[in-house]
């Protein structure tokens, strides 16, 4: 296993993404925990509403179960409309999302390494929570890239490797619990969380 779980072929082209259910609980999960503010769907679609011309070409990189997709359909009413993941499966569910709101968008299945897209094809390129999974971000930025227009506009949005320690020490500095940079990291917990889970299904044909 890679020492960074988001980096880890086995997981990111395995259980992370094979299915919707593990990302759709992930999400539910942080809007629970959200006390204020909109969530970065909406933040994305805002800027991009105010910077980007009616009826644009959008790319929305690393879709997921499309819910940025939807956002960007919804607030830009583009005359073109580009989800792309490496996961066919979340690609599934991003399409059956955008029929069920009857908003025109299609889908393509590719590495973001390699996007199987023309030069100067899209107006804006939204990339949300999806580069650390890139061990050479700086390709795949380079890629996005490629396919704006001179001038376009990319939203770029992520984490960096060491998000959850920084978590933990503004715990700790806000005072919420004193304890927060003694113990296990969350970084640290989601890689026992994941390695327990792997072995679970690895034994599962063996119970009794």
């Amino acid at each position: 296993m890679s020492a960074n779980p988001f980096l880890d072929p086995t997981l990111v082209h395995g259980d992370l993404y094979r299915g919707g259910g593990r990302l759709a609980d992930r999400t539910h999960a942080l809007h629970l925990a959200k006390i204020s503010g909109s969530d970065a769907a909406d933040t994305i679609a805002d800027l991009l509403a105010a910077r980007v011309p009616a009826g644009a070409a959008v790319l929305d990189i690393g879709c997921g179960r499309g819910t940025t997709t939807l956002r960007l359909a919804d607030r830009l009413r583009p005359r073109r409309l580009i989800a792309v993941d490496a996961s066919t499966a979340l690609l599934r569910t991003t399409r059956d999302r955008l029929g069920a709101a009857g908003a025109l968008g299609s889908v393509v299945c590719a590495d973001f390494h390699h996007l199987p897209l023309p030069d100067s094809l899209a107006d804006a390129a939204v990339a949300a929570f999806c580069l650390y999974h890139s061990p050479t971000p700086d390709l795949a930025v380079a890629e996005i890239a490629r396919c704006l227009r001179p001038g376009g506009i990319a939203v770029l949005v992520t984490k960096s490797l060491d998000s959850y320690a920084e978590l933990d020490h503004l715990v700790h500095a806000a005072g919420l619990d004193p304890h927060a940079t003694r113990r296990s990291s969350l970084y640290e917990s989601f890689r026992r969380a994941q390695a327990r889970q792997r072995i679970t299904v690895i034994h599962q044909p063996n119970r009794r």
